[in-house]
């Protein structure tokens, strides 16, 4: 990839540092751990932030996909000055189908997750919605190394563009300057916008934009008009209201989905902050007390209710309203929830096969 801003990853996970205090700022491109100035830096500039991105990796195939920082110049008719671009290039299967191929495979087939935190953003598959502790397990303690093992991943470089950061914990809103130059017709999303939390990338909060058939696990889905620049505002809160625990730090990533089309996003601000955020109790005076799971003093977001294991204010956590409470997990409604002196479980019927997603079933 050519471009005065561009980070690719050659063999070890490329970085690129960012100025967060007046936008997207001058970049920093690191190969090997020797880091070239692309540009000087000036001065009361006090944040940055480093990005790595799955541009450049050996399982990272798409023709024509891009990650550059420091963009300058006209891209789909929008001008940009010290931006970002993201492009998923043109990689469809072959020969030509309407059918999502991959996506299909990556999200339906036995034992099949979403959790390849190394190459790919996370998602849950099917299988993974059938044994949420399972996902958790699968998710957690991850090191930030590369699987090499992970024969999935080059299938997923022929969906995704992604770059991700670490956010600095004293920040808890992101605001974003974002424009959307065309969308896709089918299985697709120009862009999502995701906070992890990095001791357990199975814990996230995604907004979704323009996402075209349900894939990627959004918990929140927009429409907005093309080719114009959008500021949006991005509350870290939605995490806690998902989850039930604010996170000690989270990770941003901005990633572009498309099964069959091209794909970009431009981004021409982007910000961290911390805002004050109201309480009616006070603050205790000698110590921060550790987040308290939902039903206590959290409650969980619109589309979540609170589960929990008897009258306990320790294993509670916020699940999805459209299914169950099995305990403190979360449970398709058409499941069986068994609750023994052993634990509980969480059983699909006989006849799951017919109950899996649209998806599975194309």
């Amino acid at each position: 990839m050519q471009g005065r801003g561009a980070c690719l990853l050659q063999g070890a996970p490329t970085r690129a540092k960012m100025d967060l205090e007046a936008g997207i700022g001058k970049a920093q491109t690191q190969k090997k751990l020797d880091v070239t100035k692309l540009s000087g830096t000036p001065e009361g500039l006090k944040k940055t932030l480093s990005w790595s991105t799955n541009i450049g990796q050996p399982y990272q195939s798409c023709k024509g996909s891009h990650f550059q920082l420091d963009f300058n110049g006209t891209q789909s008719g929008m001008v940009v000055t010290n931006g970002m671009l993201l492009k998923k290039g043109d990689c469809a299967q072959e020969p030509k189908t309407t059918k999502p191929v991959l996506t299909k495979d990556l999200s339906c087939d036995a034992e099949a997750t979403g959790c390849h935190m190394w190459c790919a953003p996370v998602w849950q598959s099917y299988y993974d919605t059938t044994d949420w502790s399972g996902f958790d397990a699968r998710c957690k303690g991850w090191d930030g190394s590369f699987n090499a093992t992970d024969s999935d991943c080059a299938k997923t470089g022929r969906l995704f563009t992604w770059a991700r950061a670490e956010i600095p914990s004293t920040k808890n809103e992101l605001d974003m300057t974002f424009a959307i130059p065309h969308n896709c017709a089918s299985w697709g999303a120009p862009l999502w916008v995701t906070i992890y939390d990095p001791t357990n990338y199975g814990k996230s909060y995604r907004w979704c934009f323009n996402k075209q058939d349900d894939f990627g696990g959004c918990d929140k889905s927009e429409i907005v008009s093309l080719s114009k620049w959008h500021d949006h505002n991005f509350k870290f809160a939605s995490f806690m209201e998902k989850h039930g625990y604010a996170a000690i730090n989270y990770v941003l990533e901005l990633s572009v989905y498309s099964e069959f089309e091209p794909l970009e996003v431009l981004i021409n601000n982007l910000k961290l902050r911390y805002v004050k955020e109201e309480t009616t109790t006070k603050a205790p005076a000698l110590k921060k007390e550790k987040p308290k799971p939902c039903g206590s003093e959290v409650t969980c977001g619109i589309d979540h209710q609170c589960c929990r294991k008897l009258n306990s204010t320790v294993d509670a956590r916020c699940c999805p309203i459209d299914w169950k409470c099995c305990e403190d997990s979360c449970c398709p409604q058409y499941y069986t929830c068994s609750v023994t002196e052993a634990g509980h479980t969480c059983n699909p019927p006989e006849s799951e096969e017919l109950r899996k997603p649209l998806l599975c079933q194309l």
